[in-house]
């Protein structure tokens, strides 16, 4: 039987927001994937991550009775590049939230032009709009619905791309999208609470992958060589020092977004409601309703980017920490 994806934007009880990818088929014990689960399930089901666990236990075995350093590169490469797989997999999750939004935020402005085109029609029936604004409300609406079907075949190819990551086909089996839930005030102030920019800052410098490597190739060379290495390792340190600095501002830069987003939203949800309210007693029209509608659901949409882009510079801070340095 063939999977159909609906997509459905929810507003739960408590406030939160969250888009959520139903998938709909006869597949039994299927897993949602979340940001929270993700990048685990890609370490363990990536075959590149299989096949770099085999060499990483052939390395160890050797490095008994093989030089240290000619080894020890190597098991630090091979441990980054498993990590790194297992970050980017919640990369590609964010990456695949952002264009549902983006394509909601579409058909929601499509609800519109439908909308334009349909009183255009009756202007022009009454002799009150020209030809040329007829063909301008069509061509509006032709244009929209190319753009819906360039973000559907982006939203096919990301997933398509997710799956490859957890070594499954195309359309997986066994794994579904779970719902992307916006993190409560609760949780958002936790992490904020535990930013800590010197500790922080300790603990990204001393896992570094990319420091590690250097410094093992520093190790058992001399004279001019060791100068040579000695000076990339400065200047990696330096670059480090700047990258941390630019994603610590960013990450903070985007939890005021998210507050200023989350006080916009709250604003427009309650000139909505007033304004739905008129609807029902007759004192706007559609077209006015329409409009504000789509402004309620531009800000809901604004503020759920706001979140992804948190959850993105969120997983750059903690793959710093990790030793993982992200572009």
């Amino acid at each position: 039987m063939k999977k159909t994806f609906k997509r459905v934007l929810v507003i739960v009880l408590t406030g939160t927001i969250a888009l959520s990818i139903c998938l709909s088929a006869n597949a039994a014990s299927v897993k949602e994937l979340d940001l929270s689960n993700i990048a685990a399930e890609a370490k363990w089901k990536n075959p590149n991550v299989s096949a770099n666990k085999e060499l990483l236990a052939a390395l160890e075995e050797m490095s008994d009775y093989v030089p240290f350093s000619n080894t020890s590169s190597s098991i630090v490469a091979l441990e980054m590049a498993n990590d790194m797989l297992a970050v980017s997999s919640k990369t590609l999750l964010i990456s695949y939230y952002s264009l549902l939004i983006k394509l909601d935020d579409l058909e929601n402005s499509m609800e519109l032009l439908y909308a334009a085109k349909n009183l255009t029609d009756v202007m022009y029936s009454l002799g009150l709009a020209t030809k040329s604004s007829v063909s301008a409300a069509e061509k509006n609406i032709k244009d929209a619905r190319i753009a819906k079907e360039t973000l559907e075949s982006s939203i096919d190819k990301l997933r398509a791309q997710m799956w490859n990551y957890l070594g499954e086909k195309k359309d997986s089996k066994y794994y579904s999208i779970a719902p992307y839930e916006k993190r409560t005030q609760e949780e958002l102030l936790k992490i904020k609470e535990g930013l800590d920019y010197d500790e922080d800052y300790k603990v990204a410098k001393r896992l570094s992958y990319d420091i590690k490597s250097q410094t093992i190739a520093s190790r058992g060379v001399t004279g001019a060589n060791y100068y040579a290495e000695q000076t990339k390792l400065n200047d990696l340190i330096r670059r480090f020092d700047t990258n941390f600095d630019n994603v610590y501002n960013a990450f903070v830069t985007a939890f005021e977004t998210l507050e200023y987003e989350d006080e916009k939203f709250a604003d427009k949800k309650t000139d909505f409601e007033r304004t739905a309210k008129k609807y029902e007693l007759g004192l706007i029209s559609k077209m006015d309703y329409l409009k504000a509608q789509n402004d309620y659901m531009a800000a809901q949409n604004a503020l759920i980017t706001a979140s992804l882009d948190f959850e993105s510079i969120y997983v750059k801070y903690e793959a710093l920490k990790a030793g993982i340095w992200m572009n």
